[in-house]
């Protein structure tokens, strides 16, 4: 019942974010090299915070990530309804 909003949800949002995330860093990067400060884009994990030219290949790698697993996800949901799909058909053939 729960997995389907979940999942589709969560994946869409996820491989939106797996776009964004590097344009982010890249703004971040081409920011620093021309010496204007964008305080808005921060690549920080804890305590950690990384250098501006370093948010552009570490929000890729994070970008690559979330597009990977809500591409995972995606296929989840498609699998889901396809077994949901086969079950109801099952069910009608033996209830004609």
């Amino acid at each position: 019942m729960f997995i389907l909003p979940f999942t589709g949800i969560l994946g869409a949002a996820l491989m939106f974010s797996g776009v964004v995330t590097p344009l982010a860093g890249l703004i971040k990067a081409a920011g620093f090299l021309l010496g204007v400060d964008v305080p808005v884009v921060v690549f920080q994990i804890g305590s950690f915070t990384a250098h501006p030219l370093l948010t552009l290949p570490l929000s890729a790698l994070v970008g690559v990530l979330f597009f990977m697993a809500g591409k995972g996800l995606w296929r989840i949901v498609l699998s889901y309804i396809r077994m949901v799909t086969k079950g109801r058909v099952k069910l009608n053939m033996i209830g004609e």
